[in-house]
């Protein structure tokens, strides 16, 4: 008989960054001069002024949309250069904003041929070398498995069914922390026993982790402000959902047994 054990791993993940970041800038001569909108404030600083003119440095408020993990750039912004106070002051705003959105399903699917009664398994992947002091003061070199492994003891009932004593395991290595440890290794495992139909399938196991987190840095007093308050706060907000499920389906592959 074939015993199948598929392993999907769904993933979705999403984060989202609001901020602003405004103040107050010397604009003498401004009369002579034109208002101006961009993609970053460096640049609407300049079609104000006319010229090069630094941007960022006359920011007051300082709360940009955090960066995204493992993108590259930071968020998108937009610079605008709103108004002339006094007759030389330029009122500077930047509004930033990122939202991220990652989805992505990740499938193993060990399969081994056994017959009735006998135990088999099949497995793949890495060693990981370690070191591991001895009695005598010195040290020596360990292993640490991280494989995809299938372990089953299948029986075949009087009625054609299969009754499964089964382990399935999938091993990831993980980050190292530092230089003088090895990495963890990242482990998913169920063992069980299971009565299956010939050529049906079940779930014999399944994880669902979900991770909410919200964060808001604010100007005290300030950012608590009705309406006006989300010019004196950044919030980041990240929702991760992590589900595991894994299915088995035995198959016999002869139907001219002897089962006495």
């Amino acid at each position: 008989m074939q015993i199948e054990a598929r392993i999907v791993e769904a993933i979705d993940t999403f984060s989202r960054a609001l901020g602003v970041r405004f103040g107050v800038q010397n604009s003498s001569e401004f009369a002579n001069r034109r208002l101006g909108i961009s993609g970053n404030l460096h640049d609407s600083s300049s079609l104000a002024e006319g010229g090069s003119v630094g941007g960022g440095g006359d920011l007051n408020v300082n709360l940009p949309a955090a960066a995204g993990v493992g993108l590259m750039g930071g968020p998108a912004a937009l610079g605008l250069s709103l108004l002339k106070i006094n007759g030389n002051r330029l009122l500077n705003l930047e509004l930033s904003a990122l939202e991220t959105d990652n989805k992505g399903r990740v499938i193993a699917s060990p399969r081994v041929v056994t017959a009735h009664g006998i135990e088999a398994t099949i497995e793949q992947g890495d060693r990981v070398p370690y070191q591991q002091a001895t009695s005598s003061g010195a040290t020596s070199i360990r292993f640490m498995d991280a494989t995809l492994r299938l372990k089953v003891k299948p029986l075949i009932t009087y009625n054609g069914q299969i009754d499964m004593e089964l382990n399935v395991n999938q091993d990831k290595i993980g980050t190292a922390i530092n230089q003088f440890l090895p990495p963890p290794i990242n482990t998913k495992q169920v063992t069980t026993k299971v009565l299956v139909e010939n050529g049906g399938t079940v779930v014999i196991g399944g994880i669902f982790d979900r991770n909410e987190n919200e964060v808001v840095n604010r100007v005290p007093l300030l950012g608590d402000m009705p309406y006006l308050g989300h010019l004196f706060r950044n919030k980041v907000k990240v929702d991760n959902k992590r589900e595991l499920l894994i299915f088995v389906t035995p198959r016999i592959l002869s139907e001219n047994l002897n089962l006495q």
